[in-house]
């Protein structure tokens, strides 16, 4: 008790607002807080999006990742070109579809049809690799009877371009 009482009157000669024992107090005394500022306190409402760590959450009842962003549309067939408009008897066709955008992670399959399969026959289909725009392909012209037109369609998903 003693030692309380010998603290408590050190404290009063040394600090004015702690008054001497038996003494009235005369201001009020005010705790030091330690340690670093604290940020105000911030009002969330549902709905909100808040950063944590890098990674954002909706408020609401709970907190909960953000779905992931829609991932890009579908490429488009936008083109089929070949070496040339006629060809020869025996001759290699060479030829390339092309998409609108880059092949998804799967790759783009490019249907191939000709209208005379016995004068051009070509291969079935022809894929486009993940991140590519185009895609080649080759055929092998047969030995028709006499001059004839063949026709050479690609379609993406039942779209022809």
């Amino acid at each position: 008790m003693w030692q309380a009482w010998l603290l408590l009157a050190l404290a009063a000669s040394l600090h004015p607002a702690v008054p001497a024992r038996g003494a009235s107090r005369r201001a009020p005394l005010k705790a030091a807080r330690r340690g670093p500022p604290r940020a105000a306190p911030v009002v969330l409402s549902p709905g909100d999006t808040v950063s944590i760590n890098g990674a954002l959450y909706t408020v609401g009842y709970s907190l909960s990742p953000l779905a992931a962003p829609a991932p890009p549309p579908a490429p488009k067939l936008i083109g089929l070109t070949t070496n040339g408009p006629t060809f020869s008897a025996g001759a290699i066709l060479s030829g390339t579809v092309t998409l609108d955008s880059a092949a998804p992670v799967s790759g783009a399959v490019v249907t191939l049809t000709s209208s005379q399969p016995a004068v051009l026959p070509v291969a079935a289909a022809v894929t486009v690799a993940p991140g590519a725009t185009l895609a080649p392909f080759t055929a092998t012209a047969g030995r028709p009877q006499a001059t004839t037109s063949v026709t050479v369609t690609a379609t993406l998903g039942g779209t022809p371009p």
